[in-house]
């Protein structure tokens, strides 16, 4: 390895976009990760008939507006040259319903928002 290169250790979410930054920038880049799959908590795992997520299901921040809250989409979208896109998640991914106390036992909505 010469002074210009780098070792990244792990390939999460971080790691990941660290070695792709650095690798955009003309620098050689060796990921080093101790499991035997890539990609830390974007990974899924399969159990009998299941497959479960290990970690992110949906995230904020990655809208196509200019302005501080849309950072994080922003550089994904420089490091991956525009070819990963977001979708938005409509209301029904942030609604809780809660049983009404009354005798008719009638179903109430109440939408939450996700910062």
């Amino acid at each position: 390895m010469s002074i210009g290169d780098a070792i990244v250790i792990g390939s999460g979410i971080g790691g990941l976009a660290a070695a792709a930054a650095l690798a955009k920038r003309g620098r050689r880049v060796l990921v080093l990760e101790q499991h035997f799959r890539l990609g830390g908590l974007t990974q899924t795992f399969v159990r009998r008939e299941y497959t479960f997520a290990t970690g992110v299901h949906y995230i904020g921040g990655v809208g196509e507006a200019p302005g501080p809250e849309n950072q994080f989409g922003r550089m994904l979208r420089w490091l991956t040259n525009g070819r990963l896109r977001f979708a938005s998640l409509a209301s029904p991914y942030d609604i809780v319903r809660l049983p009404e106390s009354n005798s008719r036992s009638r179903r109430r909505e109440r939408h939450t928002s996700r910062g």
